[in-house]
């Protein structure tokens, strides 16, 4: 793994196989775990390039070809890894540390956010499902760091 990339989050590709990294650069990077050998870097927003414009603190292997990230920027990006590229978004949730799950079609996420910290997502249409309904504390804003699915 290269040095000083201040990874803040890593996750598995169901097999194995492959690694992912994220952090404060906003490059995403894909290893081999055997070699650790890096096999694709996706670059941050720029001009033209749909991408992460602030640190990253969440990434999600839901299957082989796919990546979800998601950071302080307020935007999860859903990532097809044979091109390279953000084939979807979900725009709102403010991730500050592990707060995506995904399970088959949905993607759950906890965010910063003051109104509707937690919410439920459809992968593939990138549309909002429910906002689900928050029982923690009445009179706090929720600070949700993880969101799981049970």
């Amino acid at each position: 793994m290269e040095e000083g990339n201040s990874v803040q989050c890593l996750d598995f590709n169901p097999d194995g196989r492959r690694f992912a990294t994220a952090g404060k650069d906003r490059i995403i990077r894909v290893y081999d775990e055997q070699t650790k050998v890096l096999q694709q870097q996706i670059a941050p927003a720029e001009e033209n390039h749909r991408g992460h414009s602030n640190r990253l603190f969440c990434v999600k292997f839901p299957d082989e070809n796919m990546l979800v990230t998601g950071g302080w920027d307020a935007v999860v990006h859903i990532w097809d890894l044979r091109s390279g590229k953000s084939a979807q978004y979900l725009l709102g949730p403010h991730i500050s540390g592990d707060a995506i799950d995904v399970q088959k079609n949905l993607v759950l996420t906890g965010s910063h956010n003051h109104k509707d910290p937690l919410q439920l997502w459809d992968l593939h249409m990138g549309k909002l499902l429910q906002n689900l309904e928050w029982s923690g504390f009445k009179e706090e804003t929720p600070r949700i760091f993880t969101a799981k699915f049970r």
